[in-house]
């Protein structure tokens, strides 16, 4: 891990304070792992790991997500928190480095145990985790096998459902509300996929173009992208943009590799701290 940073979930980075707080050394030799991927330390703080969504109760998948941590925990600590910051419940989140100079989160996505959710500052470090879940989604690892994980198609709007989705599709045209620009993947917004960007996401954040340049949000019509978020029913289905790194630039029209089966953790033949 080249740089640290503070990265947050969609859902989570507006419930976040403005200013990082100090990194700090967190003991997990004494800590307790919750069944949601909560470490609770014996100072009393609650950390969450920022950046990941992690489908929490859909077994074995979940399983297999807090076997690995576990193990990290157990095995290569104390870890350092980098960047934290509080959510609305007052626990820590923030990114996780090992004794050892595992990055967590990175861990876990190349391991197929996650996805990852946005909310990343520093383009280097986004554009490191987008390449950890793409090498598993290439792959097959983990989740990736189970079809609730697939790339979801905005040309589909029945197949999106509720909750954490990655979707791809082509911006038909955009339209503008009020504080909210709206990506239309449809003829019909009543009925298809739409994405809403607020006025939280910076226009320096979202995705360059060949020359390195941020894209206006404009730029988008008539482009293939893939967006990332929490989806939910507003008329069809609806999901709101915060973040830049929740917007990826396409190349070409294709299927993500997906096989029928469920993930299990024997895919887990690496051992804590190996080189993946």
């Amino acid at each position: 891990m080249v740089a640290f940073f503070s990265v947050l979930t969609g859902a989570a980075a507006e419930d976040a304070a403005t200013v990082p707080l100090p990194d700090r050394i967190v003991d997990t030799a004494g800590a307790e792992m919750m069944p949601d991927g909560t470490l609770s330390v014996p100072n009393g703080e609650e950390i969450v790991l920022a950046g990941l969504d992690v489908g929490l109760g859909l077994a074995p998948a979940s399983k297999a997500y807090l076997r690995e941590l576990g193990s990290l925990q157990r095995n290569q600590g104390p870890w350092r928190l980098i960047g934290a910051r509080r959510d609305r419940h007052g626990r820590l989140i923030g990114q996780i480095d090992t004794a050892s100079g595992v990055w967590v989160q990175e861990r876990l996505l190349r391991l197929g145990l996650a996805r990852f959710a946005g909310g990343v500052d520093n383009r280097d470090e986004r554009a490191a985790l987008l390449a950890a879940e793409q090498a598993a989604r290439a792959e097959s690892r983990g989740i990736w096998r189970n079809p609730r994980y697939i790339v979801r198609s905005a040309d589909d709007p029945d197949s999106i459902y509720n909750g954490f989705q990655i979707v791809q599709g082509l911006v038909r045209d955009i339209g503008r509300g009020e504080g909210t620009v709206f990506l239309n993947f449809g003829e019909d917004w009543h009925e298809d996929f739409t994405g809403g960007v607020t006025a939280r996401l910076r226009p320096d954040d979202l995705p360059t173009g060949a020359d390195g340049a941020p894209l206006s949000i404009y730029d988008l019509e008539g482009r293939m992208v893939r967006l990332r978020g929490v989806v939910r029913r507003y008329n069809g289905p609806f999901m709101e943009i915060v973040s830049g790194d929740q917007i990826e630039l396409v190349a070409e029209i294709r299927a993500d590799p997906v096989t029928f089966r469920s993930a299990s953790p024997s895919d887990l033949r690496h051992g804590p701290g190996s080189t993946l």
